[in-house]
C-alpha cells in the first residue's frame, strides 16, 4: 500500500516570503499544489517560477506568470495573475512530513 502524499497539514512561510510575496500570490501557489491531480504523486519539493510581463513603453510589470512544477514524477502547471511587481523570482515549497514550508532557494 502506498501512502498518498498531500500537503493537507500545517503550512509555513519564511520571513523572506512574508516580506516579498503578497498574500494573494501565496494563496495561489498553495492552491496550485492542492490542484495536482490525485493520480500524480506529489514530490517533496514543489518549485514555482514567478515572472513578470513587462510593458516596454513604461518598463513596469503588468502581469505575473506563475510556472509550477515538480521533477519526480514530472508535473507542470501555469497560472497568471495581476501584477505584484515581481520581475523574476523562484520559490520552493518543501514538504517536511508534518508541515510544509514556502521559502526562497537561498533560505533553505
Amino acid at each position: 500500500e502506498t501512502k498518498e502524499k498531500t500537503m493537507e497539514h500545517d503550512k509555513y512561510i519564511t520571513a523572506g516570503i512574508q516580506n516579498e510575496i503578497p498574500l494573494p500570490l501565496i494563496h495561489i501557489m498553495w492552491s496550485m499544489i492542492e490542484a495536482i491531480p490525485p493520480e500524480i504523486e506529489r514530490d517533496y519539493l514543489q518549485v514555482f517560477e514567478i515572472t513578470g510581463e513587462v510593458d516596454t513603453s513604461t518598463g513596469k510589470v503588468v502581469k505575473q506568470a506563475i510556472r509550477h512544477f515538480q521533477e519526480v514524477p514530472p508535473y507542470e502547471s501555469h497560472a497568471t495573475c495581476q501584477s505584484v511587481g515581481i520581475r523574476h523570482r523562484k520559490v520552493y515549497v518543501i514538504d517536511d512530513g508534518p508541515y510544509s514550508v514556502m521559502c526562497f532557494p537561498e533560505e533553505r
